[in-house]
């Protein structure tokens, strides 16, 4: 899946599930390892957890694995 088609799904999937200030970080001409960086808010450490959890489910159906996870333990 291409860059762009993939940031903007992951922004549709953060948005569905009521995620706010939804903010895409363009990395590509930064840093090898990545295109975007995407942060958003959540309305608590459940809500954010939830997210995390939700995005990850959605992408593993179309076979993207995450290279690395972060913080999901304690919702940050």
């Amino acid at each position: 899946m291409e860059v762009e088609r993939l940031k903007e799904l992951i922004i549709k999937l953060l948005e569905d599930k009521k995620a706010e200030e939804i903010l895409p970080i363009d990395l590509r001409k930064k840093v090898d390892f990545t295109d975007y960086f995407l942060l958003c808010s959540a309305h608590s450490t459940k809500h954010a957890q939830g997210l995390a959890d939700y995005v990850m489910l959605e992408l593993e159906k179309i076979g993207i694995m995450p290279f690395s996870i972060e913080g999901l333990e304690l919702g940050n």
